[in-house]
């Protein structure tokens, strides 16, 4: 595992496997860092972020490799000043609550393999306006995008078959959403507490 710092500015990780939070808490000799960095780059080979990788961190973006497969449970949790965020083509799961408060985030789409947007993925993503939502998606979970109050349009695709309870509750400015035939299954109070 080799781990390479820059002026606190950036930081690139390389590991071949599983990324973990305590890789951003050292340089490659071990000392203790005192500033968070403002990017974090993930470099190629890395498959998996780890369930609470990096949960509470302050940087404003990351770049996911186009290794990548998955994004653990809470991968991003409260990582409030994270505004961007790519996801590869690659990724084929998101897990829960993996962006849940990550209030700076404004635009995210999701790729082609994602078939499930899981339990709470962006619950409580205050300022997230724009989401590109794949074909590939038959499952929206619940509270998905729960509390996202500047989310005023949503496309759900045609082939999502589920739409879980309160995915769309508390988002104050939506107003348009489109639900395809496809949907068999609607939860509860889908749209509690949203225009």
């Amino acid at each position: 595992m080799e781990e390479t710092l820059s002026e606190y500015n950036n930081v690139t990780i390389i590991n071949n496997d599983i990324l973990k939070v305590e890789q951003l808490n050292t340089n490659h000799k071990g000392v203790k860092l005192r500033k968070y960095p403002i990017s974090v780059n993930v470099e190629e080979g890395i498959e998996k972020i780890d369930d609470d990788a990096f949960e509470y961190s302050s940087f404003k973006s990351v770049k996911l490799p186009k290794s990548l497969l998955s994004i653990g449970d809470r991968a991003f949790y409260k990582s409030s000043g994270l505004n961007y965020v790519y996801l590869p083509h690659s990724l084929e799961k998101i897990g829960s609550n993996a962006f849940n408060s990550c209030d700076s985030l404004e635009e995210i789409k999701i790729p082609e393999r994602i078939k499930e947007i899981s339990e709470g993925t962006f619950y409580g993503c205050r300022n997230l306006q724009t989401i590109i939502l794949p074909y590939s998606l038959t499952k929206i979970g619940e509270n998905a995008f729960y509390l996202c109050t500047k989310l005023e349009g949503m496309e759900v695709p045609d082939g999502v078959k589920e739409i879980g309870s309160r995915a769309f509750s508390f988002c104050y400015r939506l107003r348009n959403v489109y639900i395809p035939g496809s949907v068999e299954t609607l939860g509860e109070e889908i749209f509690s507490n949203s225009t």
